[in-house]
């Protein structure tokens, strides 16, 4: 009599064969996921950036990966979502690490912020990640710097000689206890037969400044000055005359904040 298995069964007397399947389970990628904010900090009007890492720990290619992300403010309310995004398929052994940016307006609540994340494939099971933070912060501007010793002097315009335009001078101070840094543009008003005009800026005389506590600059804006991206001299300000006699101008730094320097005039 022939030996039977478990899989092959054979009837004495028959030629039927009967045969046992056993279905095929393909094999599954397994994922695993970590990320968050990348930053413990970030302040109103920077843009908050948070990654995520998917690595297939399985021994297969993980297929139509995706991948999604919220994030709730202070209140517990959804400041940022993505949805379901379709990735790449991410080998055995390999990390696929995405990354979403998402600006905070002046609008947004202060405090902590939480996020959660979730991955999938078509050949792998959801997995998910929560509870990292980074912290919404307002952060004051700097100080404004002091100045001293603020004068003007006029002189003839080198770059169109029928009028005159100011040299400017002052002692810049950074008073306070910290390092500051402050982009100052220097303005002038022009008198006219009507008065004095509103302040103009000479855009291409601003200059960044950064001081340490207690450190001075002195400062010299020349009225007649080299364009290097025109490559020609310009002048600061213009002033004209009234029947030969020279009108007068003031001139003064404003940072960009609106913090202004005592105003001189000639």
């Amino acid at each position: 009599m022939r030996q039977k298995s478990d899989d092959i069964a054979l009837v004495e007397g028959s030629n039927d064969l009967n045969v046992q399947l056993t279905p095929y389970v393909a094999p599954r990628a397994t994922l695993s996921l970590s990320g968050g904010p990348l930053e413990p900090e970030y302040e109103r009007g920077e843009k908050a950036f948070t990654y995520l890492e998917i690595i297939n720990t399985g021994s297969v290619t993980a297929t139509g990966v995706e991948c999604k992300i919220i994030i709730y403010d202070s209140n517990g309310n959804i400041w940022f979502e993505t949805g379901w995004t379709l990735l790449q398929d991410i080998s055995p052994g390999y990390m696929f690490r995405p990354g979403f940016l998402s600006t905070l307006v002046d609008t947004d609540p202060l405090g902590q912020y939480t996020y959660e994340a979730w991955a999938r494939a078509e050949n792998a099971d959801e997995v998910s990640d929560a509870g990292n933070t980074f912290r919404a912060v307002y952060v004051a501007p700097p100080l404004p710097f002091t100045f001293s010793d603020v004068r003007v002097q006029r002189l003839r315009c080198q770059s169109a000689t029928a009028w005159n335009t100011l040299d400017f001078w002052c002692t810049i101070t950074n008073q306070t206890d910290r390092s500051i840094t402050h982009t100052l543009t220097p303005y002038y008003r022009v008198e006219t037969k009507y008065g004095y005009g509103d302040p103009l800026p000479c855009a291409k005389c601003a200059f960044t400044l950064t001081l340490e506590p207690g450190e001075d600059y002195n400062c010299n804006i020349e009225g007649n000055y080299y364009d290097v991206e025109d490559r020609k001299w310009r002048c600061a300000t213009l002033l004209g005359f009234s029947a030969g006699v020279p009108y007068g101008g003031c001139a003064f730094l404003r940072d960009e904040n609106g913090n202004d320097s005592p105003q001189a005039c000639v």
